[in-house]
């Protein structure tokens, strides 16, 4: 019987594995690619295709992955610990937002599992990754298998060119960028600089991201990551905000002066044309030499390794490394008793930790995991072999006992102590009371994240709810990935559903009107929670879980891309009132201990003498 082998939907959204009966001729050896799944919905629709699926990733399934795959890059960590840019990379960092070799790896994976099912059987294999190309051809050897992919050698070298051509120009347009910002900062502020750096101080450094909000009505800086920890830390001693600012630059600038106790300077302010021009003659002539092969489960993927770093110049990202030479310019201009940032273990966390270790070794790094972790967040997972290798702080802070255990679960914090201190962040959380359960009034919230991933979602959502009459839904998106932004990017189209709009309000407003939530990985939905909101969850087949409540399905539903929506909604807007009251209660608990409120006790954790 021949079948055919359906990688992924040519729809991004999902990775549907399908087994189905093809009517050509294929020899029992043969694997064909195919470009896309056009036509084969009809072959469904007339019943001579069968369908098998590939089965559920059980909770056992994700974990080692977890292992293998962290395993895999501290081997790698291991090989190149004494190349610097080695550690700008985005593959060394495991962050699968700007890395996507654990997708492509769980590609190659799922395929070889449709080869055994299919044994002796012809397959045909639909709109797979070009990333995999070689690793494929390895794969078709190993199992007696042939295959059959026109033009993809050709493919794999034109979409090296292109990449690498894209990468170069946004290496040139991003290193523009910083120069223009970097020059504008020390003309504006030099006289600003003189009055601080003249001081003979020490200074407790935070380095932080900031946004158009960041400031309240009175044009005060509320941080964004870390509350009101400047303030009270500035009670004692010399605090500085070193912060990259996302949107509105200027503004940016302008503001710095009207903050009357923070002393703030933008990242841009430490860096000079040199380091900019340094920075590109690096990342433009750094190379790699893989070994001949690199195993996972037993699978070649050098060939998906070379691809990947040849298409995006060995994945160094300028803004993670000029992090590097703004932190020593800063040091050589003031002393630094404390570094504190947000600690997600990426590239820019480390540019930071290595010009601290080799041009102030006596400043305390201290870590902050600010927000969630999900199960997905590989950056957060240190294994066993890479301990001692990879750049670490002084002593990593948690906002709670959750998140702690998380990440000493999943990874190996021996060499540095992990503290549980406090949600600075989400204060507020412990000040919100959940009101009585009122009855469903159709509307809905839906949540987007800072990254390209969450167009998933919004797709799905707007399938499944765009146009119906009973539902109104609301969309919010992050301040890193604002709608215009999204509009231009993705092209989505939100006019011709009368039951749809986009949010311009606060979020406090956006959760108190709106009946439920629906989310992908979001920190908001603890905020929901909180409040009593019921929240769905949306889970593409991944192997990894994006849900920052993973470990738990108290008030919560999952939806996948095959699910209908308005029948979980329906489920949610039944419960009865008991089994929402236990619900309830459950969810409290677990946020209290994921989020743990700021006391005296937990912030002396931010203060190392």
């Amino acid at each position: 019987m021949e079948q055919i082998f359906k990688i992924k939907d040519t729809e991004a959204y999902t990775q549907n594995l399908l087994f189905r009966k093809y009517s050509g001729q294929m020899s029992a050896s043969a694997c064909i690619v195919l470009p896309s799944s056009e036509g084969l919905d009809n072959l469904i629709a007339a019943g001579t295709i069968e369908a098998v699926s590939l089965p559920a990733y059980t909770d056992n399934e994700r974990t080692l992955f977890i292992r293998d795959y962290t395993q895999l890059i501290a081997s790698l960590n291991s090989r190149y610990k004494e190349k610097f840019l080695w550690w700008a990379t985005d593959i060394s960092s495991k962050n699968g937002y700007f890395c996507p070799l654990p997708e492509l790896i769980q590609e190659l994976l799922e395929i070889e599992r449709g080869l055994e099912i299919c044994s002796g059987k012809p397959m045909l294999i639909v709109d797979p990754s070009i990333s995999i190309y070689g690793a494929l051809n390895k794969v078709m050897v190993k199992h007696g298998r042939k295959l059959y992919w026109p033009q993809a050698e050709s493919e794999v070298r034109w979409r090296r060119i292109i990449g690498a051509l894209k990468r170069a120009a946004s290496l040139f347009l991003n290193a523009v960028r910083f120069y223009a910002r970097s020059l504008w900062a020390r003309v504006v502020l030099w006289q600003y600089a003189r009055q601080w750096f003249s001081q003979k101080k020490e200074f407790y450094v935070i380095k932080t991201f900031s946004y158009p909000n960041s400031w309240d009505k009175e044009g005060n800086y509320a941080d964004s990551f870390f509350g009101r920890l400047p303030r009270i830390l500035s009670k004692d001693r010399d605090v500085m905000i070193l912060s990259y600012h996302w949107q509105g630059y200027r503004e940016f600038i302008k503001r710095i002066f009207r903050e009357k106790t923070l002393i703030i300077f933008p990242v841009e302010f430490f860096l000079k044309g040199t380091d900019i021009l340094r920075a590109i003659l690096r990342v433009l002539t750094f190379r790699l030499e893989l070994p001949a092969e690199v195993h996972f489960r037993g699978l070649d993927i050098s060939d998906i390794l070379r691809f990947e770093l040849a298409k995006t110049m060995n994945g160094i990202q300028i803004f993670q490394l000029l992090h590097y030479d703004a932190m020593r310019n800063m040091l050589k201009q003031l002393r630094v008793e404390t570094f504190l940032f947000t600690f997600e273990n990426n590239p820019w966390e480390r540019m930071c930790m290595l010009a601290c270790r080799h041009h102030s070794p006596t400043t305390k790094l201290l870590g902050y995991q600010h927000s969630v972790v999900p199960q997905a967040a590989l950056n957060m997972f240190v294994h066993p072999l890479e301990k001692n290798i990879v750049p670490l702080p002084d002593r990593i802070l948690t906002t709670g006992e959750t998140p702690k255990d998380i990440i000493q679960n999943y990874g190996d914090y021996s060499s540095v102590p992990v503290m549980s201190a406090c949600a600075l962040r989400y204060e507020y959380l412990s000040q919100i009371k959940p009101k009585a359960r009122q009855k469903s009034r159709g509307n809905i919230l839906l949540v987007l994240d800072g990254v390209p991933q969450t167009q998933q979602m919004l797709k799905y959502v707007l399938e499944q709810l765009g146009g119906h009459s009973h539902y109104r839904l609301r969309i919010r998106c992050h301040p890193a990935l604002p709608w215009s932004v999204f509009l231009n990017k993705f092209h989505f189209n939100v006019s011709p559903y009368a039951n749809v709009e986009i949010s311009k309000d606060a979020l406090q407003q956006d959760l108190v009107c709106s009946d439920m939530i629906i989310y992908w990985q979001t920190a908001i939905v603890l905020e929901a929670m909180s409040m009593g909101k019921p929240v769905i969850n949306f889970k593409a087949k991944d192997i990894l879980s994006y849900d920052p409540l993973f470990q738990s399905d108290v008030l919560k539903w999952t939806v996948t891309p095959e699910d209908r929506l308005v029948d979980t909604i329906a489920t949610i807007e039944d419960m009865d009132e008991a089994s929402y009251q236990k619900q309830l209660t459950q969810a409290l608990g677990y946020i209290q201990r994921y989020f743990h409120p700021t006391t005296t006790k937990s912030l002396d954790l931010f203060k190392i003498d």
